[in-house]
């Protein structure tokens, strides 16, 4: 996983570019423009190939399977797709994000790969700035998107910084069917943005809706902004009878949210319950002291 930085002279080379700030659009725009788009069609001879009907008729039905699998996981990548355009309109730039959609659009629509790409370039390039969102800009004007890349051009670029970008660019091995992938965003890229691991944790359950680790981390997410979210995420975790260390860690961070939000009985009640899974941490005892210590003062 590749988080880049700040990486290159972004005042010396580009900043004149870019002294009027963007506009927001509307950030369900990609709907109607998904609607627009179709998959490049390759053309060319073919030939029917005999021996490869025969073996499809005789394998109809494993075929049928694979096929309501392919199905299947369009249908989840193009959920995934919308996401990860979600988080770049409302957020901003995010290279990985970017990148992540790039893949994901070579799956689902070839024809926005490059622009895609391009994007990622930029992104790397002129850093993560919250002053011009050039995705809202692709969405919004494809005509003035494209005469800025070309004005921005990496063959215009010091061949050191060029090289960089590339090689950063091919080094984010970042795999979009991998609920880890995803979580490992949130807890290194971007634990302190709400919004971003919100829906880094929707695209986890769409990949496995029965990870409990994304109802955790959810849990996590909201324990300092939004009370009700995070008991309710944090319960689902804790209530998971098919990962029985992840539900131990759901009750105590459970028991620590409600402590934190005075609620020392409901949080004993969790401490205890981590005591029923074995040997517990330190964070556990201390925890459920302090709580027994706010009972015994109130009573």
């Amino acid at each position: 996983m590749v988080r880049i930085n700040s990486l290159f002279l972004y005042q010396k080379y580009f900043k004149k570019i870019f002294d009027k700030r963007s506009i927001i659009g509307d950030t369900k725009i990609w709907t109607r423009f998904f609607e627009t788009i179709k998959p490049i069609k390759h053309k060319g001879n073919s030939m029917t190939n005999f021996t490869e009907t025969r073996n499809l008729i005789q394998n109809n039905k494993k075929n049928d399977l694979k096929r309501k699998a392919t199905m299947t996981r369009k249908q989840r990548l193009k959920k995934q797709l919308s996401i990860y355009f979600d988080i770049l309109t409302q957020e901003g730039s995010h290279v990985e994000i970017s990148c992540a959609a790039m893949k994901t659009a070579e799956i689902l629509y070839p024809s926005m790969v490059q622009d895609l790409k391009s994007i990622c370039l930029f992104e790397i390039i002129h850093e993560e700035n919250d002053d011009f969102n050039i995705f809202n800009l692709y969405l919004r004007d494809h005509e003035t998107f494209m005469l800025t890349i070309q004005d921005c051009s990496i063959n215009k670029i010091d061949s050191e910084i060029a090289k960089s970008a590339f090689r950063i660019f091919k080094d984010i091995d970042f795999d979009i069917d991998r609920p880890e992938d995803h979580s490992t965003l949130v807890a290194e890229c971007y634990d302190s943005n709400t919004i971003v691991s919100d829906h880094l944790t929707d695209i986890m359950l769409l990949i496995n809706p029965g990870d409990t680790y994304a109802y955790h981390l959810k849990g996590i997410i909201y324990s300092e902004c939004d009370f009700s979210k995070a008991e309710k995420y944090l319960k689902q975790a804790s209530e998971s009878k098919m990962n029985p260390n992840m539900a131990q860690i759901s009750c105590r961070v459970l028991g620590d949210l409600y402590l934190n939000n005075n609620h020392p009985i409901k949080a004993t009640l969790q401490y205890e319950k981590c005591l029923q899974y074995g040997p517990v941490s330190e964070l556990v005892i201390n925890g459920l002291e302090k709580a027994k210590q706010i009972i015994d003062k109130i009573n």
